[in-house]
This record gives C-alpha cells, sequence and structure tokens, in this order.
C-alpha cells in the first residue's frame, strides 16, 4: 500500500554523498543472507551457490591405478635391466579401465594395463609401452624392458586426489563446471543450495518503449531491464520483469510496491536525480522506505538511491536500489553495487568481485580530479583501454570489457606502463 500522505506531508532527505566503499557496506548490511536450503539436481546446479558444506565420502581415485598404457611390474625386478642388457619378464592378462582390481601380481611377472586400470598388489611402477619390447611365444605373453624404473614412477594412489573426509565445497561458493565434477565424482546426484533470489526489473522514463513495439518520435528502445536481468541471471538469480513505468510518481510508486510483493530487491533506471521528472525518491517515501544513500560517487555514471523498505501487511523487508537512466551508467553502477548485491541475497560468502593489478597497455591522457572507473580488457597482465572520448563511455563499449580500472580522485594522466587496479567483471 502507498502511502500518499506521508509523500505529500512527510519530510524525506537524501542521504549526503559517501564513498562506494560505504555505500556498499550498507546495501550488504541490510541485505539479508538467506537461511531457507533447496535441492538442486547436479545437472541443474551451475550458477547455485552451497547451502552447506560438502565432504567427501570416499577416496578419488578409489583405488591405485595407471595413468597410461603401459607395464605394471615391481621395480626391483628391473634394477638391472639396461640398453645391452635388458630383463625380460612375462605378462599377465590385459587390465582394462573399468576391471575390477586384479588378484596379486607373483614376484618376476609384470601386467599389460591401459590407462586408468586399478593397478595389482605387488606392483609400484608401470613402464610406458613405448619404452618396451612386447611378444608371444609358445609359453605366453613377455615383455623386455632396457632400463630401470623408480618406485612409485607412473603409479597413481588410492585418495591421491581427494580423503574421504575432505571438504570438497565450502558453504556459500557459487558452482561452476569444476565444483559440479568434484561433486559428480563422488557419486552426488542432487546438493543443497540456497534459493534463488528474486530481482524485479524497472526502467522508469515516458521515452522508453519496450523492445518488439513501434517506436514514436523523440522515443527510445529500453536496453537496460534486458542486460540487468541478463546479469542476475549469470549470479544464480530469477529475474522479474517489470516493465517500463512512465514518469508518473503515483503510478511509480504503486508498480514498485507490487514488485516488491514478490521480489527480494528491486532495481529501477532512471527518475534518481534532481530533474523536474526524477520521482523515485519521492515514490520512496511513499512506500515509507528509509535512505541509505542518493550520492554520485562514481565518474562516469550518475547519481544512485539505495532505499530500505520495511516489512509491512504481510510484506517482508527488502530494498530499492535506483540505477541511473543511461545504458552505460546504470551498467557501470550496477556492477560495483547490484552485482555484489544479488551476490549476497544469492548466499554466497564472499559477494565482492575480485580484483587484480595490471599495467596499461594504452595511455588515459586526461587527469581524474574525481574517482574515474574506466572500462577496460584485461589480456594476460596487461590493460586495454577504450579510446577517449564520448565513444569510450557507451553502452557498445562495454561489449569488449572484462574489467573496470579503479582510477582514485586526483590522479594525472596516466602513461603505458603504469599499474592500475582492476575489479573483475
Amino acid at each position: 500500500m502507498v502511502d500518499r500522505a506521508a509523500a505529500v506531508n512527510g519530510s524525506w532527505k537524501s542521504a549526503p554523498d559517501i564513498p562506494l566503499e560505504e555505500a556498499l557496506a550498507l546495501l550488504l548490511d541490510r541485505a539479508a543472507r538467506p537461511v531457507a536450503e533447496e535441492a538442486a539436481p547436479l545437472s541443474e546446479a551451475d550458477g547455485r551457490v552451497l547451502r552447506r558444506d560438502i565432504r567427501a565420502g570416499l577416496d578419488y581415485p578409489p583405488f591405485d591405478r595407471s595413468p597410461l598404457d603401459g607395464y605394471a611390474v615391481d621395480h626391483r625386478d628391473l634394477a638391472a635391466a639396461g640398453p645391452d642388457a635388458p630383463v625380460t619378464l612375462r605378462v599377465g592378462p590385459t587390465v582394462f579401465a573399468g576391471d575390477a582390481p586384479p588378484d596379486g601380481l607373483p614376484p618376476g611377472r609384470a601386467v599389460r594395463v591401459m590407462t586408468g586400470a586399478p593397478l595389482p598388489a605387488g606392483v609400484d611402477s608401470v613402464v610406458g609401452q613405448e619404452h618396451v619390447q612386447a611378444g608371444t611365444d609358445g609359453e605366453g605373453g613377455w615383455v623386455r624392458f632396457f632400463a630401470p624404473t623408480r618406485e612409485h614412477e607412473n603409479y597413481r594412489f588410492r585418495g591421491e586426489e581427494i580423503r574421504a573426509g575432505d571438504r570438497l565445497v565450502p558453504a556459500g561458493r557459487r558452482l561452476g563446471p569444476v565444483e559440479i565434477a568434484l561433486l559428480a565424482s563422488q557419486g552426488l546426484a542432487g546438493v543443497p543450495v540456497y534459493p534463488r533470489p528474486r530481482v524485479a526489473f524497472l526502467a522508469t522514463g515516458s521515452e522508453l518503449t519496450p523492445p518488439g513495439e513501434a517506436a514514436g518520435p523523440g522515443r527510445l528502445f529500453d536496453s537496460n531491464n534486458f542486460r540487468l536481468a541478463a546479469r542476475v541471471k549469470s549470479f544464480g538469480g530469477t529475474p522479474i520483469p517489470g516493465g517500463v513505468a512512465a514518469d508518473d510518481p503515483d503510478l511509480l510508486a504503486e508498480t514498485v510496491g507490487r514488485l516488491l510483493e514478490r521480489s527480494d530487491l528491486v532495481v529501477t533506471t532512471g527518475g534518481v536525480s534532481a530533474g523536474a521528472r526524477d520521482f523515485l525518491p519521492r515514490a520512496g517515501r511513499m512506500l515509507g522506505a528509509e535512505t541509505l544513500f542518493h550520492s554520485r560517487f562514481l565518474k562516469p555514471g550518475g547519481p544512485t538511491l539505495a532505499l530500505a523498505v520495511p516489512a509491512r501487511e504481510g510484506r517482508p523487508a527488502s530494498l530499492i536500489l535506483g540505477l541511473p537512466g543511461t545504458p552505460f551508467g546504470s551498467a557501470l553502477t550496477f556492477e560495483l553495487l547490484g552485482a555484489p548485491l544479488v551476490r549476497r541475497l544469492a548466499g554466497e560468502s564472499r559477494p565482492l568481485a575480485p580484483k587484480v593489478r595490471g599495467r596499461l597497455r594504452d595511455p588515459y591522457p586526461r587527469p581524474s580530479p574525481e574517482r574515474t572507473f574506466l572500462q577496460a580488457r584485461l589480456e594476460g597482465g596487461d590493460v586495454r583501454l577504450p579510446k577517449p572520448g564520448p565513444p569510450a563511455v557507451t553502452l557498445r563499449a562495454l561489449a569488449d570489457c572484462n574489467a573496470l580500472a579503479d582510477i582514485p580522485a586526483g590522479s594525472p594522466p596516466l602513461a603505458v606502463g603504469d599499474e592500475v587496479e582492476l575489479i573483475l567483471l
């Protein structure tokens, strides 16, 4: 329910400008980490966040095995082998990957093994088949060795990679291909995960038209909702489309209120500045929201508004993040504020994007009186920047960007070879 009386009569003041890190801390502090648990089939667990530690129930590999095609031996039987004095051993049946572990090997014999095959007791080394000479005679198979081998040469031990009881994946980790492979190696068909966070998106502005509809004179197609929804999916979240809201404070408040009932977070684009049609602050007041911050701490970008909406009439407490309306500005501020917030709501124990340092391969010839974020391409340890100018701060420029270079306020122009800090995307 929208409180129109509060919107008219109450006092609603924006918080003073604050640093990015303080704004992010305020958001993460208000983001309730989930406590519920769901069971996800392993085949559908990619991108989900693990709810509990997963420990190994068995050793991996579960038996001693061969890492290559060759002949398993006791290394002591080859101690005297040399190019001019080869050692010949009798060979038993071939053991393939998937076979049951064979009985122990009698002294003075070898067994042919294929890659991944279990090794019998009595052997402690495997010699690759390219290093031997093999054949048959009236007594069966034989193999000739021309050099000694060392104990445990080409030998893979049971539990060499994973021991039963080891922590495989910690709680709070987002599952990717490697984690899923580890879990599959233990025979797990499903894992406990946090529920997906529900993130609603709403683009504001009477000039916007949803893609697929006819855009009249002076109108633009909305792209913000689509980029942000795709980004939330990449974090394991569930996007909830809110469409486009015209520049009307009552309509905006009603629309945001409905989205709050269905989501953990509402992200809006546009309407957060101080213009005649920037109505999100007023809509927040109508919803009884608390202002966490209303700051312009990013360049390029624009003002960003964060609101905490208290629980009311069966609706849980939730957050509203109001981003700038320009495609580039909304993308930049979402990566720095929205992405960590969504990851926290998803249950990640480390929601902040990783940071690295790299050296510029392109100059940045302008001083930075304000803290500036530059879209960048990290290639090895080298950092490529787009050419300065308006084309460098467009949505198209983000297509080749995999990092943001964080340039401190008061920095002079940057030269090739200067080191910069990067936030990985």
